[in-house]
């Protein structure tokens, strides 16, 4: 007799946004649990169909079904959950729902910090419908770790604790998380069931191939291969707060002017020290006011001549990969780092690279506080513009300050989500021991 392994459907992960954070979600899983003996994977993505492919350069021996699940207002489509959901109510079967009964357990990471109704009803009804199609088809739901709330509605709110009481296992991503979870949870909490872990990406390798042979820029690519001495500082600048700066300092609240900020930044660090800046883009989207890579662009003309011979763009001549363990190898040969994009700042925490985030909402300092670094989530919405230029210049002036904590921090952090990897093995492969066995 020889027992069947896991078959693990990922939810909340697809790697076809263009956004490195939401890539690495899933190549993080997917290689912790390829490491434990699990193999078979089926992702949800966002097209072109039913599709088999390999997960990344670096790791051959992993494979993946891809699926396509889409939201939006198409729903007679096949493939729209909408249509799924509904289709299930009624009874019928679907494409999706028969490839659902095949899978041991749902696992969904919700793009790591989208369970909240802080986006709105049809935000929150695309994050939380897969999760209730799992529920309904029988299929064990693994939250994966993430942030949870805020929830503002009351209706929200019940509806987040119901699914969440109905999961098999949930992982919140930092203390403040944890938190939340259990605010959420009230009596149902059970410590048997609902754990503080750390964010999925923090396990993610680093790309190890030489980064000099993915420019013809040849003072980038020495750059990028340069000893301690020649390092630069890097910045990721995210096209969310960059190119629509108004709407984003109302939106989130800010008080400093995102765009002076940065510019204000550069100059700084170019004039008054030797340091190159490296511009990283972590999300690279055709959806213009998402776009990192554009809002990098459109940092260096804003800069004066002198300056911008010292600022060199990671893809700007369309030669570097935007795949995430490529951009933290990258992130890794920087001396110090800042961004606001959350997986960027990650990939330096997680190589003790010393880095700023420059906060627009509550989820960073919780994760900055994983690694023993709260104090280096400077919140743009309590700091004016030139406090933070301040704050910034000073923490990378005094960069060798946080590389310290991080040394120290680091490696626990890491334990940690090793931790995690064996617990949810161990779940998965317990699903199969108790109910599915083949012959």
């Amino acid at each position: 007799m020889t027992y069947a392994t896991p078959h693990i459907m990922l939810n909340g992960a697809a790697p076809d946004t263009g956004n490195g954070g939401v890539t690495a979600l899933c190549q993080s899983t997917l290689i912790g649990l390829a490491d434990r003996g699990i193999h078979q994977f089926t992702v949800l993505d966002h097209g072109p169909g039913h599709h088999r492919e390999q997960l990344c350069a670096d790791r051959p021996d992993i494979h993946i079904d891809y699926l396509t699940l889409k939201s939006g207002k198409r729903w007679y489509d096949p493939k729209n959950m909408v249509q799924i959901r509904l289709r299930q109510k009624l009874g019928l079967d679907s494409a999706f729902l028969t490839h659902l009964k095949t899978v041991t357990a749902f696992l969904d990471v919700s793009g790591g910090d989208s369970f909240t109704d802080l986006y709105g009803s049809a935000r929150f009804n695309h994050i939380t419908l897969p999760k209730k199609i799992a529920l309904d088809a029988g299929v064990p739901l693994v939250l994966l770790p993430q942030t949870y709330g805020p929830f503002d509605s009351p209706r929200y709110r019940n509806s987040a604790r119901a699914i969440i009481e109905k999961a098999s296992l949930a992982f919140a991503r930092d203390a403040d998380s944890f938190k939340r979870l259990k605010s959420v949870l009230g009596p149902s909490f059970d410590q048997g069931k609902h754990h503080q872990t750390v964010d999925l990406a923090f396990g993610l390798p680093a790309g190890s191939r030489q980064l000099f042979t993915a420019t013809e820029d040849r003072d980038l690519a020495s750059i990028l291969n340069a000893t301690e001495q020649g390092k630069p500082a890097g910045i990721n600048v995210s096209g969310l707060l960059w190119h629509d700066a108004a709407k984003a300092k109302k939106t989130f609240g800010l008080k400093a002017d995102y765009r002076a900020t940065i510019v204000g930044l550069i100059n700084r660090i170019v004039r008054q020290s030797d340091k190159s800046v490296l511009l990283v883009p972590h999300v690279v989207t055709h959806h213009y006011e998402e776009d990192d890579l554009s809002a990098c662009m459109a940092v260096k003309d804003c800069l004066p001549a002198a300056i911008k011979k010292r600022v060199h763009i990671i893809g700007g001549d369309g030669t570097i990969s935007s795949d995430p363990q490529e951009l933290k190898a990258i992130i890794r040969q920087c001396c110090w780092f800042t961004g606001s994009r959350m997986h960027a700042t990650i990939a330096a925490l997680s190589t003790k690279t010393p880095v700023v985030n420059m906060a627009y909402s509550m989820k960073s300092a919780g994760v900055f506080a994983s690694c023993n670094s709260r104090y280096y989530a400077f919140d743009l919405r309590q700091l004016g513009t030139e406090d933070m230029i301040e704050q910034l210049y000073h923490s990378y002036a005094r960069r060798q300050d946080h590389q310290r904590i991080l040394n120290k921090a680091v490696p626990n952090t890491l334990r940690v989500w090793n931790d995690l990897m064996d617990h949810l093995s161990d779940h998965l492969k317990g699903l199969i021991l108790g109910g599915q066995i083949h012959a």
